[in-house]
């Protein structure tokens, strides 16, 4: 083999190490998880949105995670009646304040009907 030919070799073998370097560190993106819950209430004021946590997606446990207006993340167990409660009031607050005064009234009405029927 000519010097040429060793040369494109290695630059394959070169290029083929690279990308593998970089498939690997792509797949290690870091998930932002809940190692515990605290199962204590919090007003329905203090929380701006929330969303939920799987186990078995990256994360170990089942939790709800909601945003304070701080801007802190606090962890609570995903199956509480008042966490359910809590997440509708949170939708309710946010689906409602886009709408006009006499149509929130309405809008109000039927969330506060829906979560009823979740107690």
């Amino acid at each position: 083999m000519s010097v040429c030919g060793n040369m494109k070799v290695f630059i394959c073998c070169w290029i083929i190490f690279i990308m593998s370097c970089c498939t690997l560190s792509w797949a290690q993106v870091p998930v932002d998880c809940c190692l515990s819950v605290k199962n204590k209430t919090i007003p329905s004021h203090m929380i701006v949105s929330h969303r939920r946590q799987f186990s078995g997606q990256g994360c170990a446990i089942d939790a709800t995670i909601l945003l304070t207006r701080r801007g802190r993340n606090l962890c609570v167990p995903a199956h509480e009646p008042w966490v359910k409660q809590l997440s509708a009031r949170v939708d309710q607050r946010n689906t409602c304040t886009k709408h006009g005064v006499s149509e929130r009234r309405r809008c109000k009405q039927r969330v506060n009907n829906s979560v009823k029927e979740l107690l």
